[in-house]
């Protein structure tokens, strides 16, 4: 056996070691008995809140405060006994009557990450007005109505389902899966809509469009601009833009 043949053995047999490796990992994850946790954190609102929210695995979803305080909550899980491996981070800083808060969810060490996840819900007050950025990697992105002026979405596998009233710039990207805006009817809005692999449609809406295809849409509102902007796009999904009556 010469030489060459003796390192492409070997590097197989490198090659088997760990496929082997990550298979067991893999496996002793997704059998492990599970437990779940709830971090919680609290901070007051300000006129004008920056809220950066990111997850490696699991939704990003809003609900109303009933008092003047922004709730963040996450839900977390891992197998048991792993738990540590899972950090939150919330961070808060106010200057006059603007806030920035930063919340992020991350997974500590190497190796595949079975049944790991950190889904955060954000309770806000009425009162504030929000900007929002939003990121997940695996998981579904859920904004109901907000008093909100920018909302930038980002998941890599999972649908963005965004329902608005008062925004002037959204933009929403997923991967592998839906993008889903509903706005308050009669919003007048200018877009740029591209489904790769996917369908984009409008309900209803009367539209001058400079490029419509099965996969793409370009312009606006037949009576005008508005004031809104929006940039959607999905690799491997449908994105669907309608009104809906309040």
């Amino acid at each position: 056996m010469n030489l060459s043949s003796k390192i492409a053995i070997l590097a197989a047999v490198i090659v088997a070691i760990v496929v082997i490796f990550f298979a067991y990992t893999f496996l002793l994850g997704a059998f492990a008995q599970l437990e779940n946790k709830q971090v919680e954190r609290t901070i007051i609102a300000t006129q004008n809140v920056e809220i950066q929210a990111t997850t490696f695995n699991g939704d990003i979803s809003f609900g109303t405060s009933t008092s003047n305080q922004i709730e963040v909550t996450y839900d977390l899980q891992a197998p048991q006994g792993h738990m540590n491996e899972i950090t939150t981070s919330t961070t808060n800083q106010t200057k006059n009557d603007n806030t920035e808060i930063i919340a992020e969810a991350k997974t500590e060490g190497n190796g595949p990450k079975v049944n790991y996840r950190s889904s955060i819900t954000i309770k806000l007050p009425n009162s504030s007005q929000y900007n929002l950025t939003l990121t997940t990697l695996n998981g579904n992105i859920i904004k109901p109505l907000l008093n909100d002026t920018k909302v930038v979405a980002t998941s890599e596998n999972g649908y963005i389902d965004i329902k608005d009233d008062n925004a002037k710039f959204i933009e929403a990207s997923s991967q592998n899966g839906n993008v889903n805006v509903e706005l308050v009817k009669g919003t007048l809005f200018q877009v740029d809509a591209n489904a790769a692999n996917g369908h984009v449609t409008y309900q209803g809406i009367a539209m001058n469009t400079t490029i419509q295809t099965t996969t793409q849409l370009k312009g606006n509102t037949t009576d005008g601009l508005g004031h809104l902007s929006m940039t959607l796009t999905s690799a491997n999904g449908n994105i669907t833009i309608g009104y809906f009556t309040q």
